[in-house]
């Protein structure tokens, strides 16, 4: 059999930040326009959510949305549905929905963390991500002790794309610049979401695991607002204009690494929130309606506080069983039946399997906002 034609590459190992050669000032300037959009934009959305009588309820329906647009820009393809059926103990077909529920386990368990923006919080974050799946060889919670190329090494012709510093004293020093760079947030000058642009490039561009870099870096973007304290709510969703817009995501990306045109990457990374943040704004209000509708429709029964709480969990999870809601209720079994029986009456609930025990519940309306485009929404 022929050998593989060997190519030399070189690894790029990126300055630390702030960007050199770059007058944060006239940077500033530069971004205003889309920076000011940015910036509402998530000034309404936080103050939407900060309206709710149950926000966290809501944005976990969304970061359901964000975690599985994140995984597709990997080629990871699961269904929210199928995310939820899992989460809900359940086997599905697609083995992919185990990995798109472990990027939700990673971002909510760095949002609760105590620990601040670290490379313990990343590393914590990692093992959650690869834990149990394809990929959970590859060093798990540990950074990088090989070299790994962005693109096929041995394809004829090359056809390496991007190679990420060298494993050993380069990438420790990177990490550990990357570490300082978590936690200066301002340097410079430099307003909060612009350096929140620089701390994702900077971290793809060190690539500092084995797998699962890309996930962890939007998973960064969604979990630092919150740490720095802009934020009240995690809204900086990002991945479903990255999947949209998946070559012009890679090529600016790499236009930093190539030839330090942070201004292109740093609009593109700023659209991104703006428009995501308008499209969330828009199915927050949409979620809204539906939860509110359902409490209408429970409002004269008795149980109605249960049932209060089933709407949220059940707009939490999206897929629900009798034994998981007579767990998290803590009620029996008949009674949790009896709540449900009534969501589904109220039009919150569908039983999905046909069969008459082990019965899936579904959020059909819920999965319909979830689903649909953001311009198809009132």
């Amino acid at each position: 059999m022929e050998e593989p034609a060997r190519v030399q590459v070189k690894a790029f190992v990126p300055d630390p930040l702030p960007p050199t050669g770059v007058d944060a000032t006239w940077f500033t300037g530069r971004v205003s326009p889309l920076l000011l959009e940015a910036q509402s934009g998530l000034d309404r959305l936080d103050l939407l959510c900060e309206s709710l009588p149950n926000a966290g309820v809501l944005l976990r329906a969304l970061r359901k949305r964000e975690v599985q647009r994140s995984s597709e820009i990997e080629n990871t393809y699961a269904s929210i549905e199928e995310v939820s059926v899992l989460e809900a103990g359940r086997r599905v077909p697609r083995e992919s929905a185990a990995e798109v529920l472990n990027n939700l386990a990673a971002v909510e368990s760095a949002l609760v963390s105590p620990l601040p923006l670290c490379n313990r919080l990343l590393r914590e974050a990692h093992a959650k991500l690869l834990e149990g799946v394809r990929g959970d060889r590859l060093q798990p919670g540990r950074f990088r002790s090989g070299q790994v190329y962005i693109g096929n090494p041995v394809r004829r012709g090359g056809g390496v794309r991007y190679v990420p510093p060298p494993p050993g004293d380069h990438l420790r020093g990177c990490v550990n610049a990357f570490e300082a760079a978590m936690n200066a947030e301002g340097t410079g000058g430099y307003p909060w979401l612009v350096w929140l642009a620089f701390l994702h490039y900077q971290f793809e561009a060190v690539h500092p695991f084995s797998d699962g870099n890309g996930r962890l870096g939007r998973l960064l973007v969604h979990v630092a607002p919150c740490k720095w304290g802009r934020l009240k709510h995690p809204i900086t969703n990002v991945s479903e204009y990255f999947m949209d817009n998946r070559r012009a995501y890679y090529d600016a990306l790499l236009g930093v690494s190539e030839r330090g045109d942070w201004l292109t990457w740093t609009e593109l990374f700023l659209r991104a929130i703006a428009r995501q943040s308008i499209e969330d704004q828009r199915r927050v209000r949409a979620l809204v309606a539906l939860r509110d509708r359902y409490v209408q429709a429970v409002a004269r029964q008795r149980n109605r506080s249960s049932l209060g709480r089933l709407i949220d969990l059940v707009f939490g999870q999206l897929v629900v069983t009798n034994p998981m809601v007579a767990e998290r209720l803590g009620v029996s079994k008949p009674t949790a039946q009896k709540l449900i029986e009534t969501m589904v009456k109220a039009g919150g609930l569908a039983e999905a399997t046909g069969e008459s025990y082990a019965r899936l519940y579904r959020a059909g309306e819920v999965l319909a906002v979830l689903d649909a485009p953001a311009g198809e929404l009132r």
